[in-house]
């Protein structure tokens, strides 16, 4: 399943548009986690965002929270959410 987490000065985000990189990740039951990396944002407008992820192929949106528009945008486009998780720091280092 491919991951995505949007981060804003190296903290997990709770605003997709308003992040400046994603973070994403391959996570498999039997390999764990592989294929990291850290990706600037290239358009944030309202919407794009979501079709960007699409885009992306990405399965899953980890983020410290979220608006009730965007999670209706991920819903519709059968993009998972998990969502109050705060207080994680993303370091290029670590990935």
């Amino acid at each position: 399943m491919k991951y995505a987490m949007p981060l804003t000065s190296g903290q997990i985000s709770g605003q997709l548009e308003h992040a400046e990189q994603f973070v994403f990740f391959t996570a498999d039951f039997n390999i764990g986690l592989s294929n990291a990396n850290i990706v600037e944002v290239p358009n944030n407008e309202h919407g794009a965002i979501v079709e960007w992820l699409v885009n992306q192929q990405v399965e899953r949106v980890i983020t410290s929270g979220i608006d009730r528009g965007v999670r209706q945008l991920l819903a519709e486009n059968r993009i998972k959410l998990t969502s109050s998780v705060a207080d994680i720091q993303v370091d290029d280092n670590q990935i």
